[in-house]
């Protein structure tokens, strides 16, 4: 509560992760799943604020330990309750983080002037070309 008077979004979201953590261990795994969904939203928030592509990917990259511990989570409930289809809200979490790195990563990789390429002094190119003829046999 603190750290949302505060507006410390990025707090909150960990607070929110580390208190899904406690309630889990305490098994209390509902409550552990609201804490740790509301993270997520805090963390897909705060992701789409960042503008810089190199940021956004290395922010994300950070906050993959929300998604992995979520998905354990979903699998913990599948075990205990199967009939209530966790596992396949695993797995659209898992990919979902998984194709937004990709997004990030490729939108990071966008096509940048390539540098030119090195050339090669005109003294190394002669000693290149006069190396081999040197070095090649007399003709008789």
């Amino acid at each position: 509560a603190l750290r949302q008077k505060l507006k410390d979004r990025n707090g909150e979201a960990e607070t929110r992760f580390y208190l899904a953590r406690t309630w889990r261990a305490l098994n209390e795994v509902k409550l552990a799943q609201e804490q740790i969904e509301a993270a997520l939203t805090v963390v897909e928030t705060q992701r789409t604020k960042v503008n810089d592509p190199r940021l956004r990917v290395s922010y994300f990259a950070g906050q993959q330990q929300y998604y992995t511990f979520y998905i354990d989570l979903l699998m913990q409930l599948h075990r205990n309750h199967p009939a209530a289809r966790h596992h396949e809200t695993a797995l659209e979490i898992a990919e979902r983080a998984r194709s937004r790195s990709l997004l990030e990563l490729l939108a990071d990789g966008a096509p940048r002037p390539a540098a030119p390429a090195p050339r090669a002094s005109a003294g190394l190119a002669a000693s290149a070309s006069g190396g081999a003829a040197a070095h090649a046999p007399a003709a008789r």
